[in-house]
């Protein structure tokens, strides 16, 4: 193949995505976790990669089961996706204002809580708190003078913290792939005429850099804008997906009540 025709069949599927509704899905959901609100701490960059994943996972099964002719709409039928779509939208949206609203009423800051995030500013990708073994000794010496503060303290760590580490991880390829499968169910997107008609794997390739460019803005909105922004931009922007989605079903089912009648009335 041609190094003309792989540029091309590349830049279009990129072109395609970049500005879709999948790209803001992915944009939000790299910022946005619907456990813990804004995205930070442990295993932040797994989180990243597997935003990524899910979100390349349900683009590449629309593409091949589009490239095989099947229509998950032809099964389920023309309004299910778009609603099922909007009622996943819009239980995320719900989630985003709840975390902006608890994130309103606390009166500390992100970045001064323990195991937070750093203070905003400094580099492109943010700033980063240097160790500080004068924290670390003094929570030592309040653990001597509380031994049965430290004897328990390991268990209950044990048992509380991997729930939300792995309950994150889960929903970080979960939800951007069901979102997005289901958002983009019965589209006719520009990329699938280009899978059809080029090669497969290259409209893979400039899909995958189109997600990688949305996850890599919600990383650099995360690093240097305030949590409270951030968690009502992307209850704001699911509230339009989901209005968008909304709008998609109707239009699918007066095009389908009056369009027989609309030919029937131009034949006569």
């Amino acid at each position: 193949m041609a190094a003309g025709h792989i540029l091309q069949t590349a830049g279009l599927a990129f072109l395609a995505e970049v500005g879709d509704a999948s790209f803001f899905v992915a944009v939000i959901l790299a910022i946005f976790c619907p456990w813990r609100g804004v995205r930070s701490g442990k295993g932040l960059c797994v989180e990243y990669a597997l935003v990524i994943l899910g979100s390349v996972s349900a683009l590449l099964l629309r593409v091949l089961l589009r490239r095989h002719e099947l229509h998950v709409a032809a099964v389920t039928g023309e309004l299910v996706p778009p609603l099922l779509a909007a009622s996943g939208l819009a239980v995320l949206s719900a989630l985003a204002f709840w975390h902006w609203s608890a994130a309103r009423g606390d009166p500390e800051p992100m970045g001064d809580r323990p195991g937070g995030r750093p203070a905003y500013g400094g580099s492109f990708l943010g700033s980063f708190q240097a160790y500080n073994p004068a924290a670390y000794a003094k929570s030592e010496n309040l653990l001597e003078q509380q031994p049965l503060l430290a004897g328990r303290m390991p268990e209950r760590s044990h048992l509380t913290a991997k729930v939300p580490f792995i309950a994150s991880m889960l929903l970080a390829f979960f939800v951007p792939f069901s979102v997005i499968f289901v958002l983009e169910t019965g589209s006719q997107g520009i990329e699938l005429e280009v899978t059809r008609q080029g090669s497969s794997l290259w409209a893979l390739c400039g899909i995958v850099a189109a997600t990688v460019i949305a996850v890599f803005t919600g990383f650099a909105l995360e690093r240097h804008v305030d949590d409270q922004v951030l968690l009502l931009l992307c209850a704001l922007g699911l509230t339009a997906l989901c209005i968008s989605s909304v709008q998609m079903a109707a239009l699918r089912y007066l095009a389908a009540a009056y369009a027989p009648r609309l030919s029937r009335s131009l034949r006569s």
